[in-house]
């Protein structure tokens, strides 16, 4: 039996309010495990856009770790449509969107009891699903010779990372060089970037810069994400409701 011991919510409402809810903001502010993405506006925004497009189910669990550490699973059960079948998947809120899937733990947790966490978290899932696909997790978490890291970690990953300048000092200095001489020629070409918020902000989301990126993408093989159920809701829902709330920024070069 695991010593690992899970508590499960599958409905939203009883998410969005009462104790899940005044977790997950506790721990997305005060962990040293959080990231940008563990943000619970940024969840939601996500839940009532894309999830409810793609028929997304809650399973969002509270599990308590052997040494009474605290872990926040955002998951969703989604269905996924194929030619022949369609299959039950559980995975992350944001999933492949967010690009960082890693689970929120109050407090850093041993690799050893990450090893025994996943295996215990899929027993202890009270909804049926047919598989549980988790690729954007941090190897860290993940625990596993087959779980390599494969690519660097975005400069905007951390909360203390929303300063422009602290950005750029995480950056490489052959990084940080190239950004600045692409802003003074920005500058020398008589550019600036203006800051949008709220109405502004949703409605150049939804126009023009959709429209930029169909125009690249959507000749492609895999097409414009912007295409896909909900995505572009969603981005517009970011744009407005996260600027003028201050969990999200749009600059728009003019």
């Amino acid at each position: 039996m695991s010593a690992w011991r899970f508590r499960w919510f599958t409905s939203w409402d009883a998410i969005w309010q009462g104790e899940v809810a005044e977790r997950w903001r506790a721990m997305a502010d005060c962990s040293p495990c959080a990231n940008a993405f563990h943000e619970p506006k940024l969840a939601r925004a996500w839940v009532e856009t894309v999830g409810m497009a793609t028929g997304a189910t809650p399973v969002v669990g509270l599990a308590e770790a052997p040494d009474g550490s605290l872990v926040l699973l955002p998951w969703v059960v989604v269905p996924h449509r194929g030619s022949r079948v369609t299959r039950r998947v559980l995975e992350p809120i944001g999933h492949a969107l967010f690009g960082y899937n890693d689970p929120l733990a109050s407090v850093p947790i041993s690799e050893a009891e990450w090893r025994t966490f996943w295996p215990a978290a899929r027993a202890a899932v009270p909804v049926s699903h047919d598989l549980a696909l988790f690729r954007l997790v941090h190897a860290e978490f993940a625990t596993s010779r087959l779980a390599p890291t494969v690519m660097e970690d975005s400069p905007m990953l951390e909360f203390g990372g929303r300063d422009f300048d602290a950005m750029l000092g995480k950056l490489s200095r052959n990084a940080r060089e190239q950004v600045r001489r692409a802003l003074r020629r920005v500058g020398e070409a008589g550019g600036r970037f203006e800051t949008l918020v709220g109405a502004p902000a949703a409605a150049e989301t939804a126009g023009p810069l959709a429209a930029m990126h169909r125009h690249v993408w959507s000749d492609r093989p895999r097409g414009s994400t912007l295409d896909q159920p909900g995505t572009l809701a969603f981005f517009a829902r970011l744009a407005g409701e996260g600027t003028a709330a201050g969990w999200a920024r749009l600059d728009r070069l003019v």
